[in-house]
């Protein structure tokens, strides 16, 4: 007889959380991803047929440099750590942290610099000398990283290479083939190679052909390239497979292939275009696949066709990029349009409005339009060539806004893009990181609005509030409130080690509530009964990436609550003995490098003293012994001296003694050096931020030259690991001390007394004008918050001085100037004053070099420094609020 008496064997805690994990990890998505990723391999059918397997890569003529190739495994590893760059594979090539060691013709390396673009990104470190190896990669990094030159470069040696050694003859080639999910990012990425290419030929390099191969153009413009002998093909999928086809080109000789914007390929529908392209291939290829998502649909897909790949990633893959400030609104649908004006006024041109339709792209740009707003619109329902024109007055900076649906989203490089509007939430948060990563590109910041309502899905909005949290931005209220489920499953995450959802990378829900995958797998099964060999559907696997934290690097003492030692260079002028009085309050021990001659007056009797110089490295070395933060603050500061060598001595040779000395003491964990915007060059005509490079072709004056000396040799050290950080302050102005760095304060002297009765010029002159304090407190939190190697501004209210002294006359309640003083005129008193200067010995309030100053603009964006610093500087209102004062309680003013 059997007995159920509901008897359960007890099983402990422990095991029961084991057996829930080990569940969860087989959970049924699991299977139902497999069954989607019944493909056949991504190669050609003669492949297939002969049963060709390729197990090894292809060999290249590259290799690094010796010195490179004779680093230890840790010393690579210390230098991706330092980059953020996570790696996978076999055998993987070293990083290369400069571009000379990467061996590129000098044509290409001046174009290179030409561009701005003096140090490779992170994923240029790895990613350049893994494809110049000749392997196959996966690169993943966040938009405006860099990943184009990581393909376009080796392509265009590889096909330089092979012109060399063998020249193109008619109807031959491609040597090498991009395909890209859209016709403008085809476009784009066309550009570049032409860019390249025509620097090689300038140099007398052979001339290598390049053919975009785009649908919405005439095929037989494209046909007469080919039949020319092409050596770089750019295409869409659609045209590419059209040409191949018709037999009007053969891919016999290809040797590199790259799929860019991979996830966007798969998911507009071109995989199975991608899969015809491959099979005209008869041999092996590099080939290399990019992008900022790679959902793991995409990864089983990379499988089937990479040989002994390498995945170089930078960041989570489908995170946003950490320089986006995201902002996101609940809007009501009927609120929207008329809310968008508004969002407008965020920044200055040029904006960027996404929309999910076509309808809404046409409806919002007239309606742009008729407020006066000089706006154009693409969308896949507009003509080719309406679509280029567009594009191009939007970057020539013809047009303010570009109104566009997800065909602008897709890698395309708009790089001065200051907003990035999200008029509506797209549906999928692969999307939304595209979108956004419109701006905040090469290390600029930018700004991402997104509205939200009722009309969203809670999934989406869940996924939105989970990217929000990862990149430490403001959840709202709405996003908030949600109940959220994924709180629950932290557990889950650490034993699946899925983050999120497997499938399309969102972190709000796990892959059983995904409705992309749910779509996908019902188109996956609908076609499976029509088409029995299995060339459709989609491929996945669980996803193992994770987010590096933005401040992750070397472990640092924690500077916020640590009692540190620190050194202050410059203590005695304007900046350094306000900051050393701040790094006292906040409990910190201070070391003041002062000579015997300075005057010690504004410093507290609590630092203590140690005598020497900056130009002195045996007393600087002294002086740093035993401090874990040097704050160098010294700087000889002034337009004009009669022995110009001395800007290099003490602002070039300073900071050269100062990194010699840290190494040489062992004890110094941080620099924090203080530049100057000088350091950036001028800006006329735009506001730049930190991602400026100086040209170098012009200073204005000696000093402007030495910071931007100091400058390169202090991003020189941070590439070879120096730990420090750069700061650069705009016009320094506020209370606290009379000195030649205090210009505010010495212009409105020289106008309260009558000395200067007039407007300086004819007010086009343009200063990002830092109080005094802001920057001394924009100092701290970069020594407590700043990332090593990071450059942040310590900026303010972009103005000019004729703002300056209409401001003064309206808060101290005087006349304003009633007519300006041309700059030649002050020009010629500088020459005037700079001869009475070499009598006296005293230096000129104006000499040449400052009116020359004066004929451009400097004008800058601190959002960096606000969003990862907390540096919050006040307006220029505010501050002349406490100067003026402070400078009628001197005497040296009177109203």
């Amino acid at each position: 007889m059997e007995v159920d008496d509901g008897y359960v064997e007890y099983v402990p805690v422990e095991e029961r959380l084991a057996q829930m994990k080990r569940k969860v990890v087989e959970e049924p998505g699991k299977g139902m991803m497999e069954h989607l990723s019944d493909k056949k391999k991504l190669m050609s059918v003669g492949e297939l047929a002969r049963g060709i397997t390729y197990t090894e890569p292809l060999s290249t003529w590259w290799k690094p440099p010796l010195h490179v190739r004779k680093m230890s495994t840790k010393q690579m590893d210390l230098i991706r750590k330092q980059w953020h760059i996570t790696v996978n594979g076999e055998d993987i090539p070293p990083p290369i942290k400069n571009f000379m060691d990467m061996k590129f013709p000098s044509p290409l390396l001046r174009m290179l610099k030409d561009k701005g673009i003096m140090h490779p990104t992170p994923i240029q470190v790895q990613g350049l000398p893994v494809v110049l190896s000749g392997r196959d990669m996966i690169g993943i990094a966040f938009t405006g990283s860099g990943k184009t030159l990581v393909f376009v470069l080796p392509m265009i040696i590889l096909a330089l290479q092979e012109e060399i050694m063998m020249p193109i003859a008619a109807g031959e080639g491609p040597i090498a083939l991009v395909i890209c999910p859209s016709r403008e990012l085809a476009k784009q990425t066309y550009d570049v190679v032409e860019q390249f290419v025509a620097s090689l030929v300038e140099d007398g390099y052979p001339r290598l052909r390049s053919l975009l191969c785009i649908g919405g153009v005439d095929m037989r413009s494209q046909l007469d390239v080919v039949k020319k002998g092409v050596h770089i093909v750019v295409a869409t999928p659609g045209r590419l497979k059209d040409i191949l086809a018709k037999k009007k080109m053969s891919l016999d000789a290809c040797r590199l292939l790259t799929l860019d914007e991979a996830d966007r390929l798969v998911d507009l529908g071109f995989e199975d275009d991608i899969r015809h392209v491959f099979d005209h291939f008869k041999s092996q290829r590099q080939t290399l696949l990019f992008s900022a998502t790679m959902p793991a649909k995409i990864q089983i897909f990379a499988t089937s066709a990479l040989v002994k790949p390498v995945t170089v990633n930078v960041g989570r893959a489908g995170a946003a990029n950490l320089d986006v400030i995201q902002e996101v609104e609940y809007v009501k649908q009927e609120a929207k349009i008329v809310y968008l004006l508004e969002c407008l006024q965020k920044t200055t041109p040029p904006v960027l409005i996404f929309c999910e339709n076509k309808a809404d792209v046409d409806d919002i740009h007239e309606y742009l339009l008729l407020k006066g707003v000089e706006a154009v619109a693409i969308h896949g329902g507009k003509d080719q060539e309406d679509r280029d024109y567009a594009i191009s007055l939007f970057k020539a900076g013809k047009k303010d806004v570009l109104v566009a649906t997800d065909v602008a989203s897709k890698g395309l490089d708009f790089p001065d893009i200051q907003h990035v509007i999200n008029y509506d939430m797209p549906g999928e948060i692969e999307n939304y990181v595209h979108r956004i990563g419109r701006t905040g590109r090469c290390g600029k910041t930018g700004i991402a609005t997104t509205f939200i309502n009722k009309n969203q899905s809670e999934i989406t909005l869940l996924d939105l509030k989970h990217l929000l949290q990862e990149a430490k931005q403001r959840i709202p209220p709405v996003l908030a409130e949600l109940n959220d489920p994924m709180e629950e499953t932290e557990t889950i995450a650490n034993a699946s080690g899925v983050k999120g959802c497997a499938y399309c990378g969102g972190l709000g829900h796990r892959i059983l509530q995904c409705p992309k995958f749910e779509h996908q797998k019902s188109v996956a099964i609908s076609s499976s009964r029509k088409d029995h060999f299995g060339s459709d559907g989609y491929r996945g696997e669980l996803e193992v990436s994770w987010l590096r934290k933005a401040t992750m690097g070397p472990k640092m003492p924690n500077t916020e609550t640590e009692n540190m030692k620190i050194l202050v260079t410059g203590s005695t002028g304007y900046l350094g003995a306000r900051l050393c009085h701040v790094l006292l309050r906040r409990g910190h021990s201070v070391r003041a490098l002062v000579r015997r001659t300075s005057d010690l007056s504004d410093l507290p009797p609590e630092v203590e003293l140690a005598y020497g110089d900056v130009t002195d490295y045996r007393s600087l070395t002294d002086a740093c012994s035993g401090c874990d933060i040097v704050f160098h603050a010294a700087a000889l500061v002034e337009p004009w001296l009669p022995d110009p060598s001395r800007f290099i001595s003490v602002n070039v040779g300073g900071l050269k003694n100062v990194l010699e000395a840290v190494k040489e003491t062992k004890t110094v964990q941080k620099i924090i050096y203080t530049s100057s915007f000088f350091a950036l060059g001028s800006t006329d005509g735009s506001v730049a931020n930190e991602n400026q490079v100086h040209n170098e072709r012009f200073f204005c004056t000696e000093y402007e030259r030495s910071k931007a000396v100091a400058d390169k040799m202090a991003l020189n050290a941070a590439s070879e690991g120096v730990p420090i950080i750069l700061l650069y302050p705009g016009v320094i102005f506020g209370p606290g001390k009379l000195t030649s760095a205090n210009m505010v304060a010495r212009m409105l002297i020289e106008r309260f007394n009558g000395r200067l009765p007039g407007y300086i010029g004819s007010g086009t002159d343009r200063y990002s004008f830092s109080h005094v304090d802001d920057v001394v407190e924009g100092h701290v939190a970069a020594m407590e918050k700043g990332r090593l190697g990071e450059r942040y501004l310590l900026t303010g209210e972009n103005a000019s001085f004729k703002l300056v002294f209409d401001m003064a006359a309206l808060i101290t309640g005087t006349k304003k100037p009633n007519f300006s003083i041309p700059l030649w005129a002050i020009n010629a008193y500088g020459w005037l004053s700079v001869l009475i200067s070499r009598v006296t010995g005293k230096l000129p309030l104006i000499s040449p070099p400052t009116v020359t100053v004066l004929r451009h603009q400097w004008s800058y964006s601190c959002d960096k420094a606000k969003l990862e610093l907390g540096y919050n500087p006040r307006s220029l209102k505010e501050g002349l609020e406490e100067m003026l004062p402070w400078l009628k309680s001197l005497g040296v003013i009177h109203y």
